[in-house]
């Protein structure tokens, strides 16, 4: 089976145009404002060479639990945002009818647009929201995906340095991936990207839980950046492959009971990936509770603060990186600060890790022998490690909410 990797690239634009077009008749209307029990919306960006396995994975949930009918105030609403290379952009909703038949429901049909722009994600999302009212809310967002980055960044690093750096023979260009048969390097939507700081602004609503079926996000920027925007994030510290989530297994554990069951849908991806064969055996999987992420970042930064001298040029080679094709922005957490640390501040730090990591997973290897890496260590949360060659990221980083509290960059 071929296999890429993806990556949610986020660009802001800005659109003119509104949105057209009215919701069809639901199967399962909530014009009353009656909250269902639990509503999930999987937001498929697949315009862009990620197209085929969008439909798969459509496929592929179909082929799960769907929840069945239900009524305004009733059971659980299962719905997914859908654009393709082929054709207009679609939110549907899927239930099980009286005779147990799965439905594919056309709720809306939108003009082209494209998905990650953030005014275009704010609306679809919103309303979703009102449409279909829950006591629960979940998002599934599956895209490429580049982290804590900028956007544009991880494409081309070298249009965005100077000097020896942008010459570097050591950045290769992603198009000359020796995995490029069986990955994924860029690939945004209709040539448009969105940074997280876009993303955390294009979220409407507070989610009970937010699943990136995409690469590189489960970055201590990241979820630090989401943490008004939802209770509990599930993301993978490297990269994903491009078949995704297993979805004919992980809807049941989110819609059959009266919560979602998170610790048991990153069980079922990581086992998914586990037990399968060469370079296939490739997951990180990470399940974090953002209520906790203020205490993990005044330890962070009381360590920071009494290693100033040691940030800059830390030697970050013997750190556990997540990084392919010489893109070294995404650490292991836990190993760097163990490295810079006392072992009082390692035990203070540990114990304020514990309170936001609730379960992370890690196969041996990702692609080890082609082109990978060797993953001696995982405490499932990512960071960046600066570098004084990396100006414009040295410029950046101090824009994220993260470092604003930790001043691991000044």
């Amino acid at each position: 089976m071929n296999a890429k990797l993806k990556y949610l690239r986020f660009f802001s634009i800005v659109i003119a145009a509104a949105f057209v077009g009215v919701f069809l008749a639901a199967g399962c209307s909530s014009d009353d404002g009656v909250p269902h029990r639990q509503s999930l919306l999987i937001y498929m960006a697949g315009n862009s060479n990620l197209s085929s396995y969008a439909y798969q994975n459509l496929s592929e949930l179909q082929q799960g639990y769907v929840p069945g009918f239900c009524n305004p105030g009733e059971g659980d609403v299962l719905l997914v945002y859908f654009h393709t290379a082929k054709e207009l952009p679609k939110l549907y909703r899927l239930y099980k009818n009286n005779k147990n038949q799965v439905t594919v429901e056309q709720v809306k049909e939108y003009p082209a647009h494209q998905s990650l722009d953030p005014t275009v994600m704010k609306q679809v999302l919103l309303e979703a929201a009102e449409a279909y009212p829950a006591d629960e809310y979940g998002l599934v967002v599956w895209s490429h995906g580049s982290g804590w980055l900028p956007q544009g960044y991880y494409n081309n690093p070298n249009s965005y340095e100077s000097g020896a750096y942008a010459q570097s023979s050591l950045i290769p260009r992603l198009e000359d991936d020796p995995m490029q048969a069986y990955v994924k390097a860029v690939g945004p939507d209709s040539d448009i990207e969105m940074d997280i700081q876009a993303l955390e602004a294009a979220l409407p609503v507070h989610y009970d839980y937010i699943i990136f079926d995409a690469c590189l996000m489960s970055g201590v920027e990241v979820v630090y950046e989401l943490r008004n925007k939802a209770d509990f994030v599930l993301a993978s510290s490297a990269e994903i492959l491009a078949q995704g989530f297993p979805y004919r297994d992980y809807i049941r554990p989110l819609l059959s009971g009266d919560k979602a069951q998170l610790e048991e849908v990153a069980k079922i991806y990581f086992d998914y990936y586990d037990n399968k064969d060469d370079y296939y055996r490739s997951a990180t999987i990470s399940l974090t509770r953002t209520s906790a992420l203020e205490s993990l970042a005044m330890v962070v930064r009381d360590i920071y603060a009494a290693h100033r001298e040691e940030l800059l040029d830390f030697d970050r080679s013997n750190v556990q990186g997540f990084n392919r094709n010489n893109r070294n922005y995404f650490y292991d957490l836990a190993d760097f600060i163990h490295q810079l640390a006392t072992p009082q501040e390692r035990a203070d730090f540990e114990q304020a890790l514990s309170r936001v990591v609730l379960y992370q997973a890690a196969t041996p290897e990702f692609l080890g022998g082609y082109a990978g890496f060797r993953i001696n260590t995982h405490c499932g949360l990512t960071t960046y490690i600066p570098s004084s060659s990396e100006a414009y990221l040295i410029d950046f980083y101090p824009t994220l909410a993260w470092n604003g509290v930790v001043e691991m960059v000044d």
